[in-house]
C-alpha cells in the first residue's frame, strides 16, 4: 500500500472518530486530531455528567424545540449520566391533547368532576348572569372588611372582584354583553342602577335617567328592559307607580303604570321565552262551605298589552276559607317545561311537563337556573336542596356538604354552587 493511501486511510479514521465525537458534543465540527485525543481521555470520568449543565447532548433529528433531560444507555454513557435532549413543540402552550411534541401525541387527563375553590371576602347574592363565557355574580356586604360589587368566574374558573360596590344586590343579563346592576342600601332605601353593555368589563351609573327608590326588580324579555316602582320623589304610600322602558339598556323612556286589570302582584320576564309574565288570582266557590283558588297567567312582550298565557292554573285545595291570599311572583318556560311561583299566605311553586296542561306541586324555590336543557331549582329556606325539572319530570338532590349554599348558577359548561367566601364547579350535581 502507497503511503498516500495510507494517510487517505488515516484521514479517513481521523473525521470518523471527530464525527462521532462531534456527535456526542464532545468536540466541535473543526476540531483537530489533538482535540480529538483529548476529548477521548475525558471520556473516562463520564459518570459525573449527572447535572443538567453536565449533561451529554444528543441530537434529536425534528426540528428545534424545548429540552427535556433523561439518563443516558450504558455504554459511552453511564446508566447515571444526565442526557440533554431537544424536543420539537416542547413550550406550554402546546403542551395540550392534539399536538405533536418530540413525535408523540399526548392526551390530556380529565378535569376532575368537583372542584372547590375558597375566596376571602366572597359574600354572593343568589341572582347570577353569564355573559358570554363568564359568570357575573353580585355581592352584598355593608361590613367593609369584606369586598362587595361584582365577581367575575371566568372560563378558568379564577372569580375577580370587577366592580366594587358593597351594596349590589341583584344582575339581570339582557344578552350576551349587556345587563343591569342593581344596588339597594336597606338602611335607607336608596337605589343605584348600573348597566354594562361590554359583557361586564365597564358599568355606568344610571341614576339620573332612572331617579327610583327601592324598584321591586328588573325584568327582561330578552329584547327589551322593564323596571316598575316609585319615584324617589313619591317614596311615600300615596306616590304613583312608573313602568320605565328601555331596548338598549341604556336609554329610558318613563310612563304611569296602567294596571291591565289584574294588579301588580307580581310580575316576571323570561329571556328565555321572550316574554313578560304577570297573574291574577281569584277564587270560585265550590259549595257554601268551600273555596277554589286559581291563577291565571298572562304574557305580553312590552308589559302593556296583555295576552292569556295558562288560564286557571289550581293553586290551593278547596279551604273553608276565601281569605288566602296569593300573588303571582314569577314565571318560567323551557320547552314543554312550565314552572309558576307565588307568595302571600303561602308560598307555592308549581309545575307543568306538559305545556300547562297539568300541573303538580313541588317544594317552594325562589331561584330558577337554566343549564342543559333542564331547570334548576333553589331557595334559601332549603338551601343544601337542589329541583331538577326536565323534560321527564322533576327530581331532587340534596347537596353533600356541611356548609350551607347561598345560591346556584351555571357557567357554559359548568354546575356551580355558591357558598360564603368559596364556590364549587361541577360537571353537574348528582
Amino acid at each position: 500500500m502507497s503511503i498516500f493511501s495510507q494517510l487517505n486511510n488515516l484521514i479517513l479514521i481521523k473525521n470518523a472518530i471527530k464525527n462521532k465525537l462531534y456527535s456526542f458534543g464532545l468536540v466541535t465540527s473543526s476540531a483537530k486530531l489533538e482535540d480529538c485525543k483529548n476529548a477521548l481521555s475525558n471520556m473516562n470520568d463520564n459518570t459525573k455528567k449527572t447535572t443538567t449543565s453536565q449533561a451529554v447532548r444528543y441530537s434529536y433529528y425534528s426540528g428545534a424545540g424545548g429540552t427535556i433531560y433523561g439518563t443516558g444507555i450504558e455504554g459511552y454513557n453511564s446508566a447515571k449520566t444526565m442526557v440533554s435532549i431537544s424536543v420539537t413543540n416542547l413550550s406550554p402552550g402546546n403542551i395540550r391533547k392534539g399536538i405533536n411534541i418530540g413525535g408523540v401525541i399526548g392526551t390530556c387527563e380529565p378535569m376532575p368532576s368537583n372542584m372547590s375553590f375558597r375566596v376571602p371576602g366572597f359574600r354572593p347574592q343568589n341572582s347570577t348572569a353569564l355573559l358570554g363565557n363568564n359568570l357575573f355574580i353580585p355581592c352584598y356586604s355593608k361590613n367593609t372588611s369584606f369586598i362587595g360589587g361584582v365577581w367575575k368566574i371566568d372560563s378558568s374558573f379564577k372569580a375577580t372582584n370587577i366592580f366594587s360596590n358593597t351594596t349590589a344586590v341583584a344582575i339581570y343579563k339582557y344578552s350576551n354583553t349587556k345587563a343591569l346592576l342593581r344596588c339597594t342600601d336597606g338602611n335607607n332605601g336608596s337605589t343605584d342602577i348600573f348597566a354594562t353593555t361590554d359583557g361586564g368589563s365597564s358599568w355606568t351609573n344610571l341614576n339620573s335617567s332612572l331617579p327610583l327608590y327601592e324598584p321591586r326588580s328588573i325584568y327582561s324579555n330578552g329584547s327589551s328592559y322593564v323596571i316598575i316602582g316609585k319615584r324617589r320623589s313619591d317614596s311615600g304610600s300615596s306616590g304613583t307607580i312608573y313602568k320605565y322602558s328601555s331596548i338598549d339598556g341604556i336609554s329610558w323612556s318613563s310612563e304611569p303604570y296602567n294596571s291591565p286589570g289584574f294588579g301588580l302582584g307580581g310580575m316576571s320576564g323570561d329571556p328565555s321565552s321572550g316574554y313578560y309574565y304577570s297573574g291574577d288570582s281569584f277564587f270560585e266557590s265550590v259549595d257554601s262551605r268551600y273555596n277554589q283558588h286559581y291563577i291565571t297567567v298572562y304574557r305580553s312582550t312590552d308589559a302593556t298589552s296583555w295576552s292569556v298565557e295558562c288560564a286557571r292554573i289550581p293553586i290551593q285545595q278547596a279551604t273553608t276559607s276565601s281569605g288566602f291570599r296569593f300573588y303571582f311572583q314569577s314565571y318560567h318556560k323551557l320547552g314543554n317545561l312550565r314552572i309558576m311561583e307565588t307568595n302571600g299566605d303561602m308560598h307555592h311553586t308549581i309545575y307543568s311537563t306538559d305545556n300547562g296542561v297539568t300541573w303538580n306541586r313541588t317544594v317552594e324555590f325562589t331561584t330558577f337556573v337554566e343549564y342543559k336543557s333542564k331547570i334548576y331549582c333553589w331557595s334559601a329556606d332549603s338551601p343544601t336542596v337542589v329541583g331538577i325539572l326536565s323534560s321527564s319530570g322533576f327530581t331532587k338532590v340534596t347537596l353533600t356538604t356541611s356548609t350551607s349554599p347561598n345560591g346556584i348558577a351555571a357557567l357554559s359548561n359548568k354546575f356551580v354552587v355558591l357558598y360564603n367566601e368559596g364556590y364549587e364547579i361541577m360537571d353537574d350535581i348528582y
